[in-house]
């Protein structure tokens, strides 16, 4: 008993596994845009904050993350990927930083969708520009999210997909014939559902789900019909009882 009440102390989090339960000693986060007043995304990132931000999340309990980048302008992307880049070569991130979540710039322009990113920097996506990017980052990208209804975007998923690269979609309009494109080309994630769409203010309320649904690119029918990945985890939370 002694010996079991020493490991929970040590594991603060539980990732339960068919009949196995495996203990990790934190919590792991996809997508952490700073820290503490330590932006990410910002010129003035320099590798003493990004650390001091990393030191800061691991002692709140986060045991491993991605830290993320927002949309940005080429000239925040060459200062900050190179920087991170160097950045998770240090031993005691080994192991911890686990890559770079890129998140954009190949998302919607258009208001609602583009959340807080700078709508300026938003482009439609490019192979070119992924690889820049990529190259940028020293090939540490783990995550990109975009928009599934942007032109170019299925020959980019594809591309990220088989370089190693997990897509997201977020920060879109798109219909469900784009979602499910996106999907058949190597999309498997959504980046914070419900929010990066119109109509935020009613994302989960009741009455409105119909008409959330719909502006999330999700038709309302998958409510019941679905059966792909992505709109099995929509149906969860859709279904979500109000408190």
């Amino acid at each position: 008993m002694a010996e079991l009440m020493a490991e929970k102390k040590q594991a603060r989090t539980a990732m339960t596994t068919g009949d196995m339960v495996v203990w990790i000693p934190g919590f792991v986060d996809l997508q952490v845009n700073g820290y503490r007043g330590v932006d990410f995304s910002s010129q003035s990132l320099t590798e003493a904050s990004f650390a001091t931000a990393c030191h800061g999340l691991f002692a709140a309990g986060t045991f491993a993350f991605l830290p993320t980048v927002i949309t940005s302008s080429m000239a925040t992307y060459r200062h900050v990927l190179p920087l991170i880049a160097r950045a998770m070569r240090r031993p005691e991130f080994q192991g911890r930083v686990l890559g770079i979540h890129l998140e954009g710039p190949f998302i919607s322009k258009e208001r609602g969708a583009v959340g807080c990113h700078n709508p300026e920097h938003a482009q439609l996506p490019s192979i070119e520009m992924l690889e820049t990017l990529c190259s940028l980052a020293e090939n540490n990208i783990k995550v990109l999210t975009m928009a599934a209804e942007l032109d170019g975007a299925e020959k980019v998923i594809a591309k990220a997909s088989s370089s190693g690269i997990v897509v997201a979609l977020g920060h879109q309009l798109a219909g469900a014939d784009m979602i499910a494109k996106a999907e058949a080309a190597g999309a498997v994630l959504l980046t914070h559902l419900g929010n990066g769409i119109p109509n935020m203010a009613s994302r989960l309320l009741g009455e409105r789900k119909k008409e959330w649904l719909g502006s999330a690119g999700f038709p309302s029918r998958f409510a019941t019909s679905g059966s792909s990945p992505l709109t099995d985890v929509l149906c969860s939370v859709a279904s979500t009882p109000q408190p």
